[in-house]
């Protein structure tokens, strides 16, 4: 077992009563290796993908174990590769209004080391055009011992963008919007 893989299951693991606790460890979204999507369905049933060029976040432990997600896009790095109006688009009012609203971020609830490996429901609050909403996305299994670390930790989602005051264009767009993320992590000092 590599020490990097040591470390890691260390630091998100509760410690147990016969082996000496190791202090937790924070780690940081590796945005080089990190992506993250949404998805659209236009009225003429076809789907259209963009992606969020600038991402960061944090993995943090508390004291009793437990783990917080902290993920956040830059708005105006959103793009829909060889689509430059429908990129246009996406940063307007009419969308995600990246010039009043730069950021979008979700935070998520406390949760068990676990569920990085088991995958399941990840609740939280995402920020989306100034307003915060309760959202749940849901972890896939890892498919490997150290998620995050030697293999990505995928999130998805979906959130009614009518929620977010994102009225624009009812009848040309869904209302859904679906969010997908593909995790790296990297041990922050």
């Amino acid at each position: 077992m590599s020490a990097a893989l040591v470390l890691m299951l260390a630091a998100l693991a509760p410690a147990q009563a016969d082996v000496p606790a190791v202090a937790p460890v924070r780690h940081r979204v590796h945005a080089a290796g990190s992506s993250a999507r949404f998805q659209v369905r236009l009225r003429t049933l076809r789907r259209v993908e963009g992606r969020f060029e600038r991402l960061e976040g944090t993995v943090l432990p508390d004291a009793a174990g437990d783990l917080q997600v902290r993920v956040r896009v830059e708005a105006d790095g959103v793009v829909f590769p060889g689509r430059p109006g429908y990129t246009q688009w996406a940063r307007s009012e009419a969308f995600f209004d990246a010039a009043r609203h730069p950021h979008i971020v979700f935070e998520s609830q406390r949760f068990a080391p676990a569920l990085l490996v088991t995958g399941g429901d990840l609740d939280g609050r995402l920020l989306l055009r100034g307003t915060s909403r309760p959202v749940r996305f849901r972890v896939a299994p890892a498919a490997c011992a150290a998620p995050g670390i030697d293999c990505p930790l995928e999130v998805r989602g979906e959130v009614s963008r009518s929620a977010f005051g994102m009225n624009a264009l009812q009848m040309a767009v869904a209302d859904r919007v679906r969010f997908a993320f593909s995790l790296r992590l990297e041990p922050s000092s």
